[in-house]
């Protein structure tokens, strides 16, 4: 309830429409005073079918207003909570709702179209969205029958509620006028007639609620479609609950919703949420570890878990950062969120804890460079930058006067090894005292204490963590902790990034911006350039970005001299728990120049050898010797098929699966899809293939009307042999010249087909199918269309297998849907190399860059971008 005298609104004398004044009321009315004249509807509304009602106009004179409220809160049947937009905003009614749920009383009811507070998605809703008061109204009536049914339910045996006055109760009969058996005939006809109709009634209300409840069908589709997925999880919310079946909310439901087991060492721990970006929200509680089936909406998610005696921890994920990359898209895993906590004294300061792992797909640096997997124990990394007021704690202890913190350090300049007394002379402000580059008088500028320490040297940085009894993290350390270990699925940096320091006028206090990484630190991209402990071949490295950097810069790690004291540059801090078993592995210099050619110093080659190399793709057609259509499974929006045909190279066979559109006329356009490089990774069975999986799904080309084709690619699936890698000069030469005539031979058999429009092909490339097989769309002029999700160019090692050598001479439409922080294949360094190298006509040729990483691209602009291509240069698809 949103009282007046919480709100400071001005109340009515007391006695003036008042409902009732008891501490146990039917129902507990819970608003905000923006929507006062509705909450005074539903009141007399209620009264009206006999229920007893508490609301803000329930206080009589001299009575206490929390002594009151909270009694009747406590007490009340139901806790009828009118969800709009200013309630959810609202910290009263969401107290109320906590409450309510607490009690099992919640019974919330939504007046307009809002997104409620994450704990609140999971409970069903009343939609009386548009209601104006009329008590007739078929949704009123449902809603007050619901509500008898729940107090019912709630009270004692015995109990009355209005939905029960009036019918008769087990074994009653009328009073017989003398006894008269005729008298108990006709009552007991009369109670029979009643149950029938009452029987009745009820099966009219369930048919008309569950037509209601399918109709919100297409809707929610169309929801999903625009990728407002929390809308989507409301809504779905309440048509499961009529109909639980429905095969078409079933295929959508993991296009909107992720599913979360959640563990603590110690179990026990209390669990909160809320969304990423809903920094000012409140937490909302889901539950106490273990748990073991959550569903929340498919969007990034804040967690915080407390336990007495332990530490708080603060964890950030996106929804599919734990999913399985290689299973179908249309299936809902649990991903495991498991926490580790520390109790209370056990864990520094202002240190969050990292587990320990591989390093392996840690952040982007190591997806193409020559470093090697290293494992990386658990540790303890500081929550923020190192702050101003910290490090002059560090000064003020003789910090550049003490040897011992600076003893072993190797002083260079231009190649040139200072004495210590010539490095102190340097590491000086800006008025010749020692301290950072950027403080004047040996201290920072005014109010500046909370800000991170900028303009000091690697030197510096190293002495000051000598200082704390900790280290500068390596490259490794850094990583692990700043991005999930599988981020390339979804990326969290898209969500962090929004929310961290970059592009602005300066530094600033720490964790002023909410960028908060998957293990509860903030400011690790943006704000200031960060020091790691590893040398390199040019001095050291800095990691992270700046306050005046792009924010795709996040994740760039620039090779600065050590000496450098630049005003972009500060650091943060590890602590390891037990001395690291390979710590000179850890800390070893490094070198991150890519395994594979540099794309900038690329050599294109001439049209001659290109015809040589185009001679090796020769293709020609033979005898297909395919076996009949299979139907694999059928669903509301397509027919899943297999067919197997011959290769035309050492007498294997391919499987070729389609996904038919049963809501569309042929002939079909079809579109072959190139997958992602987890289809190469391992046997597979192609009974798994789906339109798509977890970071690209695929559904909306086939509900387009068009045909989704996937070869099962040499490679791939049940035709695997040894893992994909691209290094390998001779493996890749054999494939390509493979995937091409699996290609050829797939719209071979496309073209034999009367419903399919083989004239129009297009080509769908995800991830690793943008990349290298890109080289098909030069070599295969059957092709029309292509679209490239999250694609770029790689420069391998051999000019046959280099696609800057085939991009040139690819002259269909293109279009290169890229996200804008993705971590695999950068802006300046992959993605648009490959565009600009494309042989396309300049009109039809278009990149589009969305907020994303490298899997989960928006769903509504890859839809709008991806089928407005194939519409413009395939036809529109026969609906």
């Amino acid at each position: 309830m949103r009282s007046t005298a919480r709100d400071g609104e001005h109340r009515e004398p007391a006695g003036k429409q008042r409902s009732m004044t008891t501490s146990r009321p039917d129902v507990f009315l819970s608003y905000s005073r923006e929507n006062q004249a509705i909450g005074r509807r539903f009141a007399e509304s209620l009264q009206g079918a006999g229920f007893s009602v508490w609301w803000d106009q329930a206080l009589s004179t001299g009575e206490a207003y929390d002594e009151v409220t909270e009694k009747a809160l406590e007490h009340a049947g139901a806790v009828v909570v009118l969800w709009s937009k200013a309630s959810v905003a609202s910290r009263w009614v969401r107290a109320e709702a906590t409450t309510a749920d607490r009690n099992r009383a919640l019974f919330p009811v939504m007046i307009e179209a809002c997104r409620r507070p994450i704990m609140f998605e999971l409970t069903q809703s009343a939609d009386l969205s548009g209601w104006n008061g009329d008590t007739n109204n078929p949704a009123w009536q449902a809603f007050i029958a619901d509500l008898g049914r729940f107090l019912q339910r709630r009270k004692p045996a015995g109990s009355l509620t209005p939905a029960t006055i009036g019918a008769p109760l087990p074994g009653a009969v009328s009073p017989a006028v003398g006894g008269a058996r005729r008298g108990r005939l006709v009552a007991l006809a009369a109670v029979v007639s009643m149950a029938v109709l009452a029987a009745g009634f009820l099966i009219w209300q369930r048919a008309a609620s569950v037509k209601r409840a399918r109709a919100e069908v297409p809707a929610i589709s169309a929801l999903v479609d625009a990728g407002n997925f929390p809308e989507a999880f409301a809504r779905a919310q309440k048509v499961r609950r009529l109909v639980p079946e429905d095969s078409l909310l079933k295929s959508l439901t993991p296009l909107f919703t992720a599913v979360y087991a959640i563990t603590s060492t110690p179990p026990g721990a209390t669990v909160f949420v809320r969304g990423y970006d809903a920094v000012n929200d409140q937490w909302q509680r889901l539950g106490v570890t273990p748990l073991a089936h959550v569903e929340l909406p498919r969007t990034a998610i804040r967690w915080r878990l407390e336990k007495a005696g332990f530490g708080t921890v603060e964890r950030a994920n996106t929804a599919a950062a734990y999913q399985n990359a290689t299973a179908a898209f249309l299936t809902l895993e649990a991903g495991k969120l498991e926490v580790e906590m520390r109790p209370t004294g056990e864990q520094p300061p202002d240190t969050v804890f990292v587990a320990g792992g591989s390093s392996v797909g840690a952040l982007g640096v190591f997806r193409n460079s020559r470093l090697a997997p290293v494992e990386v124990p658990s540790f303890f990394i500081d929550r923020f930058e190192v702050k101003n007021s910290a490090y002059r704690e560090f000064i003020e202890a003789g910090g550049y006067e003490r040897r011992s913190w600076w003893e072993g350090l190797d002083f260079r300049k231009d190649g040139k090894q200072l004495s210590f007394d010539e490095a102190m002379r340097l590491f000086v402000d800006a008025t010749g005292r020692p301290g950072p580059a950027t403080w004047e008088l040996g201290n920072y500028p005014e109010g500046q204490g909370n800000h991170p320490v900028a303009g000091v040297s690697w030197y510096e940085a190293a002495a000051y963590a000598r200082f704390r009894g900790k280290s500068v993290p390596t490259i490794y350390h850094w990583a692990r902790a700043a991005l999930p270990a599988d981020d390339i699925a979804s990326s969290l940096a898209a969500s962090t990034t929004q929310l961290s320091n970059f592009g602005t006028a300066g530094p600033a206090p720490v964790s002023q911006y909410q960028g908060l990484g998957p293990y509860g630190t903030y400011d690790m991209f943006g704000n200031v350039r960060e020091w790691l402990a590893n040398l390199g071949p040019g001095g050291g490295w800095v990691i992270g970005g700046s306050w005046e950097d792009p924010r795709h810069s996040f994740s760039n790690v620039a090779p600065v001299p050590l000496i450098e004291r630049s005003r972009l540059n500060g650091f943060r801090l590890i602590q390891d728990i037990t001395e690291p078993a390979n710590g000179a592995a850890l800390r070893a210099a490094i070198d991150l120049a890519s395994r594979f050619a540099n794309s900038r110093s690329l050599t294109i080659v001439s049209d001659e050898v290109f015809a040589s190399f185009k001679r090796q793709f020769e293709y020609t057609s033979g005898p297909l010797n395919a076996t009949a259509v299979t139907t694999m499974a059928t669903t509301e929006e397509w027919v899943k098929q297999r067919v197997t045909i011959d290769t035309g190279y050492n007498g294997e066979r391919m499987d070729v699966i389609l996904f038919v559109p049963r809501h569309a006329r042929p002939p079909y356009q079809p579109i072959v899809l190139f997958s992602g490089s987890q289809i190469f990774s391992s046997t597979v069975t192609s009974d798994s293939v789906e339109p798509g999986y977890a970071g690209f799904p695929l559904d909306y080309v086939i509900k387009s009307g068009r045909l989704l084709v996937q070869p099962i690619f040499q490679g791939s699936y049940e035709r695997f042999k040894r893992p994909l890698d691209p290094g390998d000069s001779v493996r890749m030469t054999s494939d390509l010249i493979q995937w091409r005539w699996d290609l050829g031979r797939t719209i071979d058999y496309l073209a034999t087909r009367p419903d399919v429009d083989a004239m129009h092909t297009g080509y769908l490339g995800l991830s690793w199918g943008g990349m290298v097989p890109v080289a098909m769309l030069a070599v295969e002029p059957r092709l029309k269309a292509a679209v490239l999700l999250s694609g770029g160019l790689i420069a391998l090692p051999t000019p046959f297998v280099n696609v800057a050598n085939y991009a040139p001479r690819i002259k269909i439409p293109v279009l290169m849907v890229n996200g804008r922080f993705d971590e695999s294949l950068r802006v300046e360094t992959e993605q648009l190399p490959l565009f600009r190298l494309l042989g396309s006509p300049a009109a039809d040729k278009r990149h589009v860059m969305l907020t994303a990483g490298h899997g989960s691209l928006p769903r509504a602009e890859v839809l709008r971008e991806t089928l407005g291509w194939y519409d413009k240069y395939l036809g529109e698809a026969h609906r």
